[in-house]
């Protein structure tokens, strides 16, 4: 993980931690997740998948430990000359890491449509079901990395 990747995570977690505390609580996340649309269940089941210690509240080193692991699930972005010197493997381990909301080392088509929302594209439900279907080649109701990648 580069500084500029972990300076963009230290970012989004200052705006998460919306009263400049250090730390993140359900209440802030439930409110920031509101303003995309997401239900407060499902900012729950983020918090305390982040909150590994159960003290209700996330700290930045559980926060930037959780986009740690789900960098380490997904396939490491080996030297560039894989897949030729345009950084594109490097492009498509962020955007997976963006997209895997919950930080499980997979995309789900809830988490898929948020992201595409936040990156403002407009596509309808359907539409997205009917990508995601085919992308989830093994049929696991999941999108790992390699499926993802395909997206891109």
């Amino acid at each position: 993980m580069d500084s500029d990747m972990i300076s963009n995570i230290k970012s989004q977690f200052k705006a998460l931690d919306l009263n400049g505390d250090g730390r993140i609580t359900l209440s802030e996340l439930i409110n920031a997740m509101g303003s995309t649309g997401a239900d407060a269940g499902m900012a729950e089941q983020i918090f305390y998948s982040l909150d590994k210690d159960g003290d209700d509240s996330v700290y930045w080193e559980e926060f930037l430990d959780s986009f740690v692991s789900a960098s380490e699930q997904a396939p490491s972005v080996e030297n560039k000359q894989n897949k030729g010197n345009d950084g594109i493997s490097e492009h498509v381990l962020k955007a997976f890491v963006a997209f895997d909301t919950n930080r499980d080392g997979r995309i789900t088509v809830s988490e898929l449509m948020q992201g595409l929302e936040q990156i403002g594209l407009d596509i309808n439900s359907t539409r997205i079901q009917a990508m995601f279907s085919t992308l989830d080649v093994d049929g696991s109701g999941f999108l790992d990395y390699k499926e993802f990648a395909k997206l891109l």
